[in-house]
């Protein structure tokens, strides 16, 4: 039986995942304002060594590779069930990148350059049963509540062009390039529970943090079962856009606030 303070301690870790989200979000959207009062070009373009794209897709991958039963496959096992056969295809057809943890890193950079971040995630919430087989049930992607709560920061950002190269090395060890300028109180957000860093991803700690401690048996495997996944499942389909909302969220422990334009 888990104790309570077990309990507490994994949820304090989804709220921290969640509050470097909403940082990172909210960074992105001061940027934005900061860029049009400046230019004439209203549009905000974020590349690979951009400070406030590292930071968003640092949290993001955090939040996928939590509580996954097997680290090293990271989330390209679960994720490649519900997305597009051709976006599928020119993932694997990366040359550079050669490790499952890699391509659902690739993955990840598609889904923002392609603006469906918000669409799957949502994925996540209606194929519950196939996401059960591939996370434990402490998992951030198996909470209703704070992946509600994802989907209105995925919501934020969906004015944004990402420009990004996606057949790099370094996804296999990394969720991205040390970036070329880094916020000012970068060192006080990084979530050291669970870092994503090339040393960090070769360790075993990393390991033990991104699956909340869950007891691993012998093999590899989690002493929880699978269970079938769905036959019907989703695809993500491209989001209208709203007007700006505003988002004030109390987690246990931890507040989310920000303005969402969308």
């Amino acid at each position: 039986m888990q104790s309570m303070s077990n309990i507490v301690d994994r949820k304090r870790l989804k709220d921290r995942i969640l509050d470097n989200i909403s940082k990172a979000v909210k960074q992105i959207q001061e940027y934005h304002l900061c860029s049009s009062s400046n230019s004439e070009d209203t549009g905000v373009v974020l590349v690979n060594d951009d400070w406030q794209f590292c930071k968003l897709v640092e949290s993001l991958d955090h939040a996928l590779l939590h509580g996954l039963r097997h680290i090293t496959s990271g989330y390209w096992v679960v994720v490649q069930e519900f997305t597009h056969k051709a976006t599928v295809k020119e993932i694997r057809r990366c040359s550079n990148v050669t490790t499952n943890l890699g391509r659902g890193r690739a993955w990840l950079y598609m889904a923002l350059m392609d603006h469906l971040l918000e669409s799957y995630m949502r994925c996540f919430l209606d194929n519950v049963k196939l996401v059960k087989r591939y996370y434990a049930k402490e998992a951030f992607v198996l909470d209703p509540q704070r992946m509600q709560l994802l989907l209105t920061l995925a919501s934020g950002i969906e004015y944004v062009t990402f420009q990004l190269e996606v057949n790099v090395p370094y996804l296999d060890l990394s969720s991205h390039l040390k970036p070329r300028k880094m916020s000012r109180d970068d060192s006080h957000d990084r979530l050291s529970l669970c870092s994503m860093d090339s040393s960090m991803s070769q360790s075993s700690s990393m390991t033990e943090d991104l699956t909340t401690s869950i007891d691993l048996n012998s093999d590899g495997t989690s002493q929880y079962n699978s269970e079938t996944p769905d036959s019907d499942r989703d695809s993500p389909r491209n989001n209208q856009r709203a007007p700006i909302v505003n988002v004030h969220c109390v987690g246990n422990g931890a507040n989310f606030n920000g303005v969402v334009l969308r």
